[in-house]
């Protein structure tokens, strides 16, 4: 790729970047997140340490690490002696991921629901204050990116709780493998307001500690999710 045909179809404002306390490798990771959410880096595109390092004028270090970053936050495929691109999801994978979640996550459910207590209900509702003050906010790169961290936060504080430790490394991969679309439904104008009200039922089920409610509840909302990109989808739970 050409790095003035780069640099024009990104428009890095350098300002932004030169203004911020931040680590400049995190820096350019929280960059490159929001080209992917405005839809300027697309699936499967290649991302090159050389040309990121010229467009931020750093040393190819933070750039490489930056790389990484996206990686560990299952943005971009990384493969060794050929390089890294923005993860590509093929429906047919998609359907498989949320399949697994539809297995597994209600599973932690009802875990949590028998071990909860009030520390963890008073950290989920700390949260989810926190996110229903920046969804109530305008819509934008930054609240996005904040949106997508304090959900996975959330429901991640959720099934700790279940103290299944091999389950909770493997719903977090799964996750990993759906980040896209995780960001791209925070982005949403509609998603936001609605995982709001899936939250408080969450809650509200948890503090009753009715772990059945809670799991047929989440359940439903990962298929009408799942339904969003992969039409038709139905994995019953019985």
């Amino acid at each position: 790729m050409n790095i003035q045909l780069m640099n024009k179809k990104l428009n890095l404002q350098v300002k932004k970047v030169k203004l911020s306390n931040k680590r400049m490798k995190d820096i350019i990771a929280d960059e490159i997140m929001n080209w992917i959410i405005e839809g300027k880096l697309n699936p499967g595109q290649r991302i090159i340490e050389d040309e990121i390092a010229k467009i931020f004028g750093v040393s190819r270090v933070p750039a490489r690490e930056a790389i990484h970053i996206l990686e560990s936050r299952g943005l971009v495929d990384y493969v060794p002696y050929v390089g890294a691109s923005i993860k590509k999801l093929e429906p047919e994978r998609i359907k498989e991921v949320y399949m697994l979640r539809c297995m597994l996550e209600p599973v932690a459910c009802r875990f949590a629901a028998e071990k909860v207590n009030s520390d963890v209900i008073n950290k989920l509702e700390i949260i989810q204050e926190e996110l229903e003050n920046i969804v109530d906010q305008p819509n934008g790169l930054e609240s996005t990116q904040q949106i997508y961290t304090k959900n996975r936060q959330f429901h991640m504080t959720i099934y700790e709780t279940s103290e299944m430790t091999i389950l909770l490394r493997i719903i977090d991969m799964l996750w990993d493998e759906i980040a896209i679309l995780r960001i791209q439904m925070a982005y949403s104008e509609n998603y936001p307001t609605r995982m709001k009200k899936e939250h408080r039922l969450y809650i509200s089920l948890l503090k009753e500690h009715d772990g059945e409610k809670l799991a047929t509840a989440l359940k439903e909302n990962l298929e009408i999710h799942a339904n969003e990109y992969t039409p038709g989808f139905n994995f019953l739970l019985h």
